[in-house]
């Protein structure tokens, strides 16, 4: 019996915590920078004096924003709110500021494909959704929905 256990039940019990670790490793990530979302979300960034006031008016559209796969990033130099449902690394804010200056456009939005799709200073919620919704990826996914 001894030997049956070092044969059979000891390598699975291995497998097992080598499971356990890995998973809870790939919980611990933290999202560096945008770049780790290409091809899963479109985001939109939005530099703000009150991050807070901003998220907060966006929400009666978060099924739109969440049926078009779109994370938003609420945010100042010393805040930042969003619906990301992951950690963000310390160095994340410095990250977008070096990417997507606010001296250059108050937003961004982001394509799945990583390219900047659209910037300016004022953010009109149902333009974006159609600027979105006009893009051959979003059309397939509409396509692929229905």
């Amino acid at each position: 019996m001894p030997s049956f256990i070092r044969i059979f039940i000891l390598p699975i019990l291995v497998l097992f915590a080598s499971f356990e670790c890995v998973s809870q490793n790939a919980s611990d990530a933290q999202l560096d920078n945008v770049s780790e979302l290409r091809w899963q979300n479109r985001i939109l960034i939005i530099w703000s004096d009150e991050p807070s006031k901003t998220y907060a008016a966006l929400n009666p559209f978060l099924h739109e924003i969440d049926d078009r796969d779109m994370v938003i990033f609420s945010l100042n130099q010393a805040e930042i709110i969003t619906n990301f449902k992951g950690k963000l690394s310390t160095q994340f804010i410095k990250s977008l500021a070096s990417q997507f200056p606010r001296h250059t456009a108050h937003y961004y939005l982001i394509g799945k494909d990583g390219g900047v799709k659209r910037t300016g200073d004022h953010l009109l919620i149902e333009a974006i959704f159609e600027q979105i919704d006009a893009m051959p990826m979003r059309q397939l996914e509409m396509k692929e929905a229905s």
